[in-house]
């Protein structure tokens, strides 16, 4: 956790019986989410894993995210992401510019870590640091959940983008599994005590699909 810092509250929001707060800390907007403020155990360290999991698999998907103690208070810290609008993934699938590298990208992340909860809000549209806009994937509090992804699924979602983006996004984080660059025992160790055992046990079963093709 890092050292304690002090912010200033721009807007108090609470989705359902969640804390949230938008604040101003040196000087960047944040989005924060005190883990004492949170409905249940593990849901705002979710936001954590989903960052993690991301960035080790170079899908650059999710927002900087990290554990943070702000006013002596233990929570997690999200980049705010500023001018956005909000999609769900019935909005993106009827407007096909959105089907981007990023979308592709997002789709396999809901796979791996069991996301079901991909409607308004939770994929916005935002400057990214070389695009002028792209996709981000935010609001992973409802992951790890007893409802199994469908491969199928995510496999349709893939037929429906553009064919070059597919392969990129699809190939990148097929070569790393394969190649062994990245072991699957230890990217299930960055959901760490955040999960129960099934549930690593279904993340490291997804990697291990995704690492045999989701095209057989």
């Amino acid at each position: 956790m890092v050292r304690n810092e002090k912010y200033q509250v721009i807007k108090h929001h609470f989705p359902g019986t969640n804390i949230v707060k938008l604040v101003l800390l040196h000087g960047a907007l944040k989005i924060w989410r005190p883990l004492n403020g949170q409905r249940g155990t593990g849901l705002a360290e979710y936001e954590v894993v989903a960052f993690r999991i991301s960035e080790a698999l170079k899908l650059d998907i999710v927002p900087q995210t990290d554990f943070r103690m702000l006013d002596h208070v233990p929570g997690v810290l999200q980049d705010y992401m500023d001018g956005v609008d909000g999609y769900s993934w019935d909005d993106i699938a009827q407007h096909k510019a959105y089907n981007t590298p990023e979308y592709c990208r997002m789709l396999i992340l809901d796979y791996l870590i069991g996301n079901q909860d991909r409607y308004d809000w939770h994929c916005i549209s935002a400057p990214g640091a070389t695009e002028k806009w792209r996709l981000w994937s935010v609001d992973h509090t409802n992951i790890f959940q007893n409802a199994t992804p469908d491969i199928d699924k995510l496999r349709a979602g893939l037929s429906h983008s553009v064919g070059a983006s597919v392969l990129v996004a699809v190939s990148k984080v097929v070569d790393m599994l394969l190649l062994k660059s990245i072991p699957i025992k230890r990217l299930s160790t960055l959901i760490g005590e955040y999960a129960p055992a099934e549930a690593r046990a279904e993340f490291e079963h997804r990697l291990n699909v995704i690492a045999k093709g989701i095209k057989e």
